[in-house]
């Protein structure tokens, strides 16, 4: 009878709605993560000439928001969030990076150790730079460092060029990486000139360097590994470091400390490290990079400090350098 039925048909309905629901929900989820797309698209300036490009770049878009929702579901110390990075191949992403591995042939100074509790050098540097997809990290760690060492030397604060040593220093390879203590070796007898006479254009040109303001006089390697012989060395200026910044954990980091132990050592991009201090009871670097100042908090990371080679490998590869 239909009064026996009722409760069965009712069942059949209460399913169907339930079922409805979540093809509802499977077709809504996409289309929420295409807005969020399009949100970030206009952020980031990117527009794509056909459907193919869209798709492609929207499913990587897709798998790094999956990465992002999971790393940020585990408590960690640090945060991850949607970057530039969000959309790019492994290959165009290894485009921002560019230090080569190399043997440290300086013999490292020793520092006298205090540790003030915490040190940033931040308000004595230029606004963060943008070396764009040109693997000439290695000018942009090298100049932070010369420039920190011309205020300490002079009191003020000049804009170096990279420019110039990306087109002029010749044991380096321009936008396919190099090494600061190569450029320091350039610096010694030709003046770096200001950025705004050899202006950035973030591609290898002919050197056209003439006249100049600053020279490299000589720098000290800190030991590798140390934390306290990097807080003492940091207590007289910014240094000039090398670490593994082509893994998804240093590139989409958005705030907090990173301190992770699966990000890999070996050494693949140059930045600066400006700074030490504690948060939440966790000692950290703070880290300059030379991604703008979209990237991280303003264009800097803090990286947890503990012995050894360093998260990222970052206690590895550490200098202080000097002008005249």
């Amino acid at each position: 009878s239909l009064h026996d039925a009722l409760p069965i048909l009712m069942h059949f309905a209460k399913a169907a709605s339930i079922l409805g629901f979540q093809n509802m929900f499977h077709q809504e989820a996409p289309r929420e993560l295409h807005e969020q797309f399009h949100g970030h698209m206009e952020a980031e300036g990117l527009s794509y000439g056909t459907r193919d490009e869209y798709e492609f770049r929207f499913e990587i878009y897709r798998k790094t928001d999956e990465w992002i929702t999971e790393t940020n579901m585990q408590n960690n110390s640090w945060t991850v969030g949607h970057n530039m990075f969000s959309t790019m191949t492994e290959a165009e992403s290894k485009k921002w990076v560019g230090t080569t591995q190399q043997e440290m042939v300086e013999e490292p100074t020793h520092f006298e150790e205090s540790d003030n509790g915490s040190v940033d050098w931040r308000s004595q540097m230029n606004a963060v730079k943008n070396q764009g997809g040109c693997g000439s990290c290695w000018a942009f760690g090298a100049t932070a460092g010369t420039e920190h060492a011309h205020k300490r030397a002079s009191g003020s604060v000049l804009n170096l060029s990279e420019q110039q040593l990306v087109d002029c220093s010749t044991m380096d390879h321009g936008c396919n990486g190099g090494f600061h203590t190569n450029a320091w070796s350039y610096l010694r007898s030709h003046p770096q000139m200001l950025t705004s006479q050899y202006p950035y254009t973030g591609r290898q040109g002919s050197c056209r360097a003439s006249g100049g303001s600053v020279t490299v006089s000589t720098w000290s390697a800190v030991s590798r590994g140390s934390v306290s012989q990097h807080k003492a060395s940091l207590n007289t200026g910014v240094l000039s470091i090398a670490l593994a910044a082509g893994n998804r954990q240093f590139q989409m980091y958005r705030s907090g400390v990173l301190d992770d132990s699966a990000c890999p050592t070996q050494i693949d991009h140059a930045v600066a490290m400006v700074g030490y201090g504690n948060e939440s009871g966790k000692d950290y670097w703070l880290v300059r990079n030379s991604w703008g100042s979209g990237w991280g908090v303003g264009g800097y990371i803090k990286i947890a400090a503990h012995e050894g080679a360093g998260i990222c490998g970052c206690q590895n590869y550490s200098y202080l350098v000097s002008t005249n």
